[in-house]
């Protein structure tokens, strides 16, 4: 997971984007709705918990450059 996080933070920087502007759209591109994120940001900021569909989300926008 570790890996995500750095991919996640290289991401960020390249769009210039924050946290939780990045896990919104990473749930619209997945689901296709807009919910509260707000625990989920919060975990990521403790504890480095990055939620499944930002891994997904980060996977298909990887997945182009290689």
């Amino acid at each position: 997971m570790q890996r995500y996080c750095e991919l996640l933070r290289r991401k960020l920087d390249e769009l210039r984007m924050d946290v939780h502007t990045f896990f919104r759209v990473s749930h619209v591109w997945c689901f296709g709705t807009d919910p509260d994120l707000n625990d989920d940001v919060a975990q990521f900021r403790l504890h480095a918990v990055i939620p499944r569909y930002v891994v997904r989300y980060l996977d298909n926008l990887y997945q182009g450059e290689h």
